[in-house]
């Protein structure tokens, strides 16, 4: 269920520049009516929906703080995208999805200690761990209801973010997340984090979502960063032509 906070301090804000590669020349997608939006766990929000289109590098963003500085949606004490009626029978094929292409990447690695960022409550950790019981697996999720029941289910899942946890650095040798680069105030940063919880000779797998078709997620207000090489966006939506400048 839906719920309906209020955002009144938080104003929409327009962007200067492009946080990618810095140039001034945004243009805003069409917005939705109402001064209202979505976030993915279904919290309905008193704040606009501002999208924009970078012309120079294509990068499709918002700016996040509105959402994730205010005290009315928060991913550790509000956000609550699985605990809802069989969620996770729904999804169960896209998670099992999920769990093979980690393991596409993590079979040959060598890695006997592996770290998932943003685990919510462990669906895909707990498929890997009951294919790979030799490796040790551990997860980081900021929500705490998550974690809680993540370590009910028998999951060694820990409360925090890739930025700021109570985990040693340098101590895993895969560390992987699945559809959270998109979510984070600086994605650029969250990647640095990530690298400092490898150990030496460690990789990290980012899996987030497709930017080359026009799909109902860049609706969401928490989704902030898509990525689009051909800026086809704007035409989909009819509002950007050939003679577009670049």
């Amino acid at each position: 269920m839906s719920s309906n906070r209020n955002l009144d301090l938080l104003p929409a804000t327009a962007l200067a520049h492009c946080y990618l590669c810095g140039s001034p020349a945004l243009e805003m997608l069409p917005q939705p009516p109402g001064g209202h939006a979505v976030t993915t766990d279904g919290q309905l929000l008193n704040v606009a929906l501002r999208k924009y289109q970078c012309y120079g590098c294509a990068l499709l963003q918002s700016d996040p703080s509105p959402v994730l500085v205010g005290d009315a949606f928060s991913y550790e004490s509000t956000y609550d995208f699985y605990n809802k009626p069989l969620m996770r029978v729904f999804d169960d094929t896209r998670y099992r999805s999920y769990a093979d292409w980690v393991a596409s990447f993590l079979v040959g690695s060598g890695a006997r200690r592996v770290l998932e960022v943003g685990c919510g409550e462990g669906w895909v950790l707990q498929l890997l761990q009951d294919a790979y019981p030799s490796i040790r697996f551990q997860g980081l999720e900021p929500s705490a209801a998550a974690v809680r029941r993540a370590n009910a289910a028998g999951l060694d899942v820990s409360n925090g973010t890739a930025e700021s946890n109570d985990l040693p650095a340098a101590r895993f040798d895969f560390v992987y997340c699945i559809n959270v680069l998109e979510h984070v105030a600086d994605p650029i940063g969250f990647v640095k984090s990530l690298s400092r919880l490898l150990g030496s000779g460690g990789h990290v797998l980012v899996i987030c979502s497709c930017g080359n078709v026009i799909d109902s997620e860049l609706m969401f207000v928490d989704r902030s960063w898509f990525y689009e090489g051909e800026r086809n966006y704007k035409r989909g939506y009819g509002t950007m032509d050939q003679t577009s400048p670049t």
